[in-house]
């Protein structure tokens, strides 16, 4: 995302930003360096693609339109998701409590603690690109990178409307009772 501001020295004026990877640009007033108001967003081609009114608390409401620019209400507007596990938190702690399995070695040297795992979840919701960025023992690490890939597909991210490829970085937690 590139960002700019063309306003007066408190940050005052009109805002501009860019999102290369689904392609639009959006433009609209800022107050302070930070965005109010009504923000139009286009594609490449300059249709209208989403208006989103921000307040003082961030995002107020958002329209988005369809390829004949009308409307399109409710749940079928989304300006950011994360991608998400199959049902949610609750999905995925099922998911843990099913698969996960304490490495016998780290449960008798009663090694604890947070494996992280980056990777990219894809526009159709299956994963790769797995790595391992942080983890307290090699054990831990390797269970859970391979509870990772037995990770069904995910709710894919969407940027404005637009489902889009997402480097997500997870954590595994390991505690012995």
């Amino acid at each position: 995302m590139k960002y700019t501001c063309e306003g007066d020295k408190t940050g005052n004026g009109t805002g501009k930003e860019y999102l290369p990877k689904v392609g639009v640009s959006g433009e609209g007033p800022v107050q302070g360096m930070i965005q109010s108001g009504t923000w139009i967003y286009k594609d490449s081609t300059g249709r209208k693609v989403m208006e989103v009114v921000y307040d003082a608390n961030g995002i107020k409401s958002e329209t988005c339109f369809d390829t004949d620019g009308k409307p399109v209400s409710g749940s079928e507007c989304i300006s950011d998701r994360r991608p998400e596990f199959p049902g949610g938190e609750a999905g995925w702690e099922a998911f843990l409590k099913k698969n996960l399995k304490y490495p016998k070695t780290a449960m008798k040297d009663n090694i604890q603690g947070v494996v992280l795992i980056k990777f990219l979840v894809k526009e159709d919701g299956s994963l790769s690109a797995f790595k391992i960025l942080d983890a307290p023992d090699p054990e831990l690490g390797a269970e859970a990178m391979r509870v990772i890939r037995l990770s069904p597909k995910w709710t894919p991210a969407v940027e404005f409307n637009t489902i889009v490829p997402f480097t997500h970085v997870q954590a595994i937690t390991f505690q012995l009772k």
